[in-house]
């Protein structure tokens, strides 16, 4: 199994095993633990940022496509599989594409 450093705490994440075991961010292509993340909200410190590059998270749900697009063409493994989901399903600002979906999803 795949594993990388939570890159707050260091603990060793399994990429691949659960996305609910990581929480990631668009804006950098960055993910960190469910625990850190969890830490981060209930200290009220940096709501609304990204805690790796500090990049605001709002943004239209466009916008947020077109993030995640940039990142799943760099070759962001997490990404590229957000982004077939979203267009099998048609959702997060996807057009449906169910084959384009696929291919994301097997790359």
């Amino acid at each position: 199994i795949y594993s990388e450093p939570c890159l707050i705490c260091l603990d060793d994440i399994h990429v691949h095993s659960s996305a609910n075991l990581i929480e990631t961010f668009i804006c950098c292509g960055g993910f960190i633990c469910k625990s850190c993340a969890r830490d981060i909200r209930e200290s009220g410190l940096g709501i609304g940022k990204c805690p790796l590059c500090r990049e605001s998270l709002d943004g239209t749900e466009a916008e947020r496509a077109e993030q995640l697009m940039a990142l799943a063409k760099r070759g962001v493994v997490w990404a590229q599989s957000n982004v077939g989901k979203c267009m099998i399903h048609g959702i997060g600002g996807f057009e449906k594409q169910e084959m384009s979906g696929l291919e994301w999803i097997n790359k």
